[in-house]
């Protein structure tokens, strides 16, 4: 220690380690300021530089780092400083004046954990920041769907172009959305605002997008309400999309001969078309599901219902007799024998034995001998 140090303040003393124990202890915020700026060691002016409370000089301070050639030291404070300061106008003043993306951001995480709102100020970083990130973080904030509209597009992280989409009520860039973006949350989100807001005006769009092979299920299920067109619903139906959009395309279908030849398609889908014809019972199907459990004695009880019922209806025996010898494996000479049954007019003349009969070629299953 020089004689001279006896006089002086331990903040003002010559040794380093000194001061930097003396402004361990001083709060006057007016001597930190200005040891941040003259003190001639780095870690001397980071502890000064971390006891200030006054956010517009940390703000200050830290635009002055960011545009001086500084030791890395003090660069990296700036960091820090971001951290301190939670004045949102502060920070916003940082975001646009910082350029330094890494401290960009750093402001940015500071000012979007708390409550601002300020539209304005929002547009503002997106428009002059050169962080991605903070101008996304901005962009996914403002609520102006005609703002919006115009940088969309320009959004890079998926997720943030996915919130911003829901906003959207341009319906030319909803559509361009809906077919061209290569996210698919964010296609599905625009099918669902012109669902919501254009479902007249966007029918083409809806179509192509429910055709187009690289949409999942969830696409199809909102865009199959809007296909109307008979051959594309039959297209559908017998095709191998998933089940559920096959039988919504089924559902749609008015044609009642197309309805019939559905019942043959296949072994899973006949008895959804089977239950839309306007001659379908509902009593008649439980009565095949009857037929098809295990025991026999549940099958014979099935075949019992299903022939009183199917008397009594004639088209839907009809329809129903024909399925059950496409879809089900019976000797030829067994399907002729039923053939020749109806054309001598004994078909209205069953009982228990005809199906008794049937059952002993061993195929186990049941069929009254209805005209073909």
């Amino acid at each position: 220690m020089s004689f001279k140090d006896l006089f002086k303040k331990p903040w003002e003393q010559s040794n380093p380690q000194k001061r930097l124990a003396g402004i361990e202890k001083l709060n006057d915020q007016e001597v930190l300021k200005k040891i941040a700026f003259t003190d001639q060691y780095v870690d001397i002016r980071v502890a000064a530089i971390k006891k200030i409370k006054d956010e517009p000089f940390l703000m200050q301070y830290a635009l002055a780092l960011d545009a001086a050639d500084c030791p890395s030291l003090l660069k990296e404070m700036i960091r820090d400083l971001c951290y301190m300061i939670h004045s949102p106008n502060n920070l916003v003043a940082l975001i646009q004046g910082l350029k330094s993306e890494r401290h960009i951001d750093a402001c940015m995480r500071t000012l979007i954990r708390s409550e601002f709102n300020n539209q304005e100020q929002f547009l503002a970083i997106y428009n002059n920041t050169s962080s991605q990130y903070a101008r996304e973080e901005a962009a996914v904030r403002i609520e102006d769907p005609d703002v919006l509209a115009k940088i969309v597009q320009k959004i890079k992280d998926e997720n943030k172009r996915f919130r911003i989409t829901g906003k959207l009520t341009d319906r030319k860039v909803l559509q361009l959305l809906a077919l061209k973006d290569t996210s698919h949350p964010v296609r599905e989100e625009a099918i669902k605002q012109l669902d919501k807001r254009y479902p007249t005006e966007s029918k083409e769009v809806f179509i192509t997008a429910f055709f187009d092979e690289k949409n999942y299920n969830s696409i199809r299920n909102i865009t199959i309400k809007h296909i109307s067109d008979q051959k594309q619903l039959l297209e559908i139906a017998t095709g191998k999309m998933d089940y559920a959009i096959r039988l919504a395309a089924l559902q749609k279908i008015t044609d009642q001969a197309v309805l019939e030849k559905l019942v043959f398609h296949n072994d899973r889908f006949w008895g959804d078309a089977f239950a839309l014809l306007p001659y379908s019972d509902q009593r008649i199907l439980a009565a095949v599901g009857q037929i098809g459990k295990s025991a026999r004695a549940d099958r014979m009880q099935g075949a019992k219902e299903l022939l009183s019922l199917l008397q009594q209806n004639q088209q839907a025996a009809h329809l129903l007799w024909n399925y059950m010898k496409k879809m089900v494996e019976v000797p030829h000479s067994d399907i002729s024998n039923h053939v020749d049954d109806g054309v001598k007019g004994r078909s209205n003349d069953c009982t228990h034995s005809d199906f008794q009969r049937h059952t002993d070629t061993g195929t186990g299953i049941l069929f009254p001998p209805y005209p073909v």
